[in-house]
């Protein structure tokens, strides 16, 4: 969507063509973070940072896989395009100085202020085209509004702060305004707040978006794109592009052929793990990268994960749909854990979300299924919450009875209940306990960092992260390691053009987000480092096509 407002900004005609009956992809039912060295915003604030320092940490983390002239012409151009956006949208955004880089202890890494999120706005200027846009997914919600950035913090501490119980009643209130009128609540956030608000002002400059508009293959003219072949109202329509066509179609999460071949030596379940793909879009099936396969472009999966992962949770919903509830952060709060099968704990429960996948991947690789299980005493669900449990006052009762709140009166009945090895659950818990209460974790380490601290209670004391689990009941949740992006996908270079495995350019065609090889090396690195280079490749494409020879 920004190739499209951009080009549209620089004077080219524009068509999106979306297989779907709504656009906005997983983008919609994202965050909507941004990683975004040296903003605007973030200079404005004082915060100091470099081209050379982000380099540096993008280096650092990509190791044989970095691309230096891909992650210079990203971070060169990201706060231009960020500045861009706010000067020709309704979209706003926030700088979050209390978000550090994932791995804070790497070169060139930031404690904060390369991350801003999307803030919420009133979406009653798209009027009817709202109904076009991605819904969130459901466990995302509340009371059928939409839970944002600026939100999930005032929910979770509702039942504890007049302020925030107050602000609560708000969004309430509002929300059944919306309803009483008879529309769907105008308050939109996150991602769905981006994607509309670049819609909205990318369709008012007369950009055209064709919903229920697959794309059927690439047109090509002596070893050029010239357009695409659509599948329009039934009909076969040869859409010419004298600029060049722009691939966004979200990566390969559910061309199943192709994420087996990638993660058969390391996923044991891959092939069964339908909890392990629902976070995507069902119309996120490779489109992108087998039509330009097909114009000879090179698909590139030298990266050091294929996929990018997070911990999932899987809800049975009263009414008996099922739906997923992915954990990105909140893992590091005291009194909680995550073990595996075995009983054991596998990784520091603070870092990141991909690397919490990658190390539950690879302790369970022996395994015939990749799961494991947050753990936390009733204490501690209270006061912070559990994945989808809600803190009190919420009920939970209901999440007991569908079984995906596992209940024990100790911790040994927990892990009997739960499908856990009961030994290992109650040596770990002592283990932890003990060290805990001193707030030093010497097995992993949790605590220690800033990314840690930042996703830990500011208020709990000697650890922020740590704290023990000695007041039953005892609580579990199952989880996997699901797919949040891709990683592996189409070479290009510093202006999206799609590339050859001979280093040569296919003319007029682009890639931009998941369908592009990712900048990281296969890696997630910081809050928004898919967004934002989607984005920032994104404005570059529409630039580099603008310059071009009209044909």
């Amino acid at each position: 969507m920004s190739a499209a407002l951009t080009a549209q900004h620089l004077g080219l005609s524009v068509i999106v063509a979306e297989k779907e009956e709504q656009y906005g992809g997983a983008t919609a039912r994202s965050g909507g973070w941004l990683w975004v060295p040296g903003s605007s915003m973030a200079k404005a604030a004082g915060i100091r940072d470099s081209v050379d320092e982000a380099l540096t940490y993008i280096g650092h983390e990509a190791g044989p896989y970095f691309n230096k002239a891909r992650a210079k012409a990203y971070v060169e151009t990201a706060p231009e395009m960020l500045d861009f956006v706010v000067e020709n949208t309704p979209v706003r955004f926030e700088l979050f100085t209390g978000m550090p880089d994932y791995h804070p202890n790497s070169p060139g890494a930031s404690p904060g202020g390369r991350c801003v999120y999307t803030k919420a706005w009133n979406s009653r200027p798209m009027g009817n085209e709202l109904s076009r846009l991605r819904q969130p997914l459901q466990s995302m919600t509340a009371f059928g509004m939409q839970i944002g950035n600026e939100d999930l913090a005032t929910f979770v501490t509702a039942g504890r702060k007049l302020s925030s119980f107050f602000r609560v009643m708000q969004l309430l209130l509002g929300n059944t305004v919306d309803r009483f009128h008879g529309r769907p609540p105008s308050r939109i956030t996150s991602g769905r707040a981006l994607i509309g608000g670049l819609a909205q002002a990318a369709t008012s400059k007369g950009t055209q978006i064709w919903t229920n508009t697959p794309v059927r293959r690439l047109l090509l003219e002596n070893g050029r794109v010239s357009g695409a072949l659509l599948e329009r109202n039934g009909r076969h329509v040869n859409l010419l592009a004298r600029r060049g066509v722009v691939l966004a179609t979200g990566g390969f999460a559910h061309d199943t052929q192709l994420r087996n071949q990638l993660l058969k030596d390391s996923m044991t379940d891959v092939g069964t793990n339908q909890v392990a793909w629902g976070l995507l879009p069902f119309g996120v099936t490779g489109d992108g990268i087998r039509m330009a396969n097909g114009a000879g472009a090179r698909f590139d999966d030298k990266v050091t994960e294929p996929i990018a992962y997070s911990p999932v949770t899987r809800i049975f919903n009263a009414e008996g749909d099922l739906s997923l509830f992915p954990v990105f952060v909140g893992r590091a709060k005291p009194g909680q854990i995550c073990v595996t099968r075995s009983g054991r704990r596998f990784i520091s429960e603070g870092c990141n979300y991909h690397a919490w996948g990658e190390a539950l991947v690879k302790a369970t690789k022996d395994e015939d299924e990749t799961v494991a299980w947050f753990v936390c005493d009733k204490p501690s669900l209270q006061l912070y919450r559990m994945a989808a449990a809600p803190p009190w006052p919420m009920p939970f009762g209901h999440l007991v009875r569908s079984g995906y709140l596992k209940q024990g009166n100790t911790v040994r009945e927990l892990a009997e209940n739960a499908g856990i090895d009961p030994d290992g659950l109650e040596d770990t818990v002592g283990q932890f306990n003990v060290h805990a209460r001193e707030g030093r974790d010497p097995e992993f380490g949790r605590g220690e960092n800033v990314y840690d601290l930042a996703n830990g209670d500011p208020d709990h004391r000697p650890n922020p992260c740590l704290g023990p689990l000695d007041r039953g009941p005892f609580f579990a949740i199952k989880a996997t390691a699901g797919c949040g992006s891709t990683h592996a996908g189409l070479s290009t270079d510093e202006n999206a053009c799609v590339l050859r495995p001979d280093g040569s350019v296919v003319d007029g065609l682009y890639a931009v987000g998941n369908d592009a090889v990712a900048i990281t090396g296969g890696k997630i690195i910081a809050g928004g480092i898919t967004i934002g280079p989607a984005m920032t490749f994104g404005y570059l494409a529409a630039r580099h096509a603008a310059r071009s020879t009209v044909q």
